[in-house]
Parts: C-alpha cells; sequence; structure tokens
C-alpha cells in the first residue's frame, strides 16, 4: 500500500496518495512485533517494518499539511510519536502540524517531553529539527517552512554522536 501511495504521489495525485497512506495506517495497530515483550525490537525485519510505518505517517502528514488539514496530520503523528518516544522527525512534525493547527502550547508541550526524555534517556540535547521547531513555537505569527522528511530518521546526526546535553558527565 505504501507503494501504491509512493507512486500516487510521484504522479501528483496528493489526494489518492493521502487515502492509500490513511488506509495502511489505519491497517497498523502499534510498533512491528509490540506483543513479543521486546525480544525481537532489534531484529532488522521489525526495525524495517517500525521504519516504513514512519516514513509513512511523514509522507501522510506533509501532504496533509499541504492540504490544509494539520489537525488530521497533528492527530496521525501524534500516535507514531507516542510509539517512536525518541524519534526526532516524527515530533518535529507533530509539533509544525500543532502550530499551523493553532496549537502552539500543545507543540510547547511535545518540545519540552521530547527534550526531557533526549536528556534523561540518552543525555543528548534535541538536534537541529526539533530546535527549529521550538524557536517556531516561540516567534507567534511566523510562517513555518517545511521539515526535510526527506532526512532520513536512521542516519546519526551530530548531536546523536556524541553531543552530551548539560550536566551530563562528559559533557563539555
Amino acid at each position: 500500500m505504501v507503494d501504491t501511495a509512493r507512486r500516487r504521489w510521484e504522479a501528483g495525485d496528493d489526494r489518492g496518495a493521502s487515502d492509500v497512506l490513511d488506509e495502511a495506517l489505519d491497517l497498523w495497530t502499534g510498533r512491528a512485533m509490540a506483543g513479543t515483550a521486546g525480544r525481537l525490537d532489534h531484529h532488522p525485519a521489525v526495525i524495517g517494518l517500525n521504519r516504513r510505518r514512519v516514513a509513512a505517517c511523514l509522507r501522510l502528514a506533509e501532504i496533509a499539511m499541504a492540504q490544509g488539514r494539520s489537525q488530521f496530520a497533528a492527530d496521525r503523528l501524534r500516535v507514531v510519536a507516542h510509539d517512536e518516544p525518541l524519534d526526532e522527525m516524527v515530533h518535529s512534525e507533530l509539533m509544525r502540524a500543532l502550530i499551523e493547527a493553532g496549537r502552539r502550547a500543545d507543540a510547547l508541550i511535545v518540545f519540552i517531553d521530547l527534550r526531557r526524555r533526549l536528556v534523561e534517556q540518552l543525555g543528548i540535547e534535541p538536534g537541529p529539527y526539533p530546535q527549529r521547531m521550538h524557536r517556531e513555537i516561540l516567534r507567534p505569527g511566523a510562517r513555518l517552512g517545511s521539515v526535510p522528511t526527506s532526512q532520513s530518521t536512521s542516519q546519526p546526526t551530530s548531536h546523536q554522536r556524541g553531543v552530551l546535553a548539560p550536566g551530563v558527565r562528559g559533557a563539555t
């Protein structure tokens, strides 16, 4: 279904792509192999399935926001953000959708919660995309550009490779 949506999107059929992605995400209930008590979380096939779900949700959100359906995008992104609590791209796009839906306070809460999890669990500060959305939240009335969703969430960025949060042992 995701491949069908991609073909429709590439052909300029945004609405058709959105409908197929929406249907695909309706069929997906949580993370792949969620009922296995984490035993298979690191299996390459499971990781790949979860990445496809994230990519499908990000594409759907991108299309929905371009169509002016920011609240719909936020609702879809919130489900995936819950299942991917450290995925900065998902949370950045959720913040963007909430800002565009006029819900800056909710977007700020998303940033604060994401930052807290990153600092507590990984000892790092949020990367450039969540930081950018945080700045946008604090600038009421600013027009948003899109966060580049073509960036793979699996590629480590400089902040993921060792820039520690202040107060974490070893931080400079």
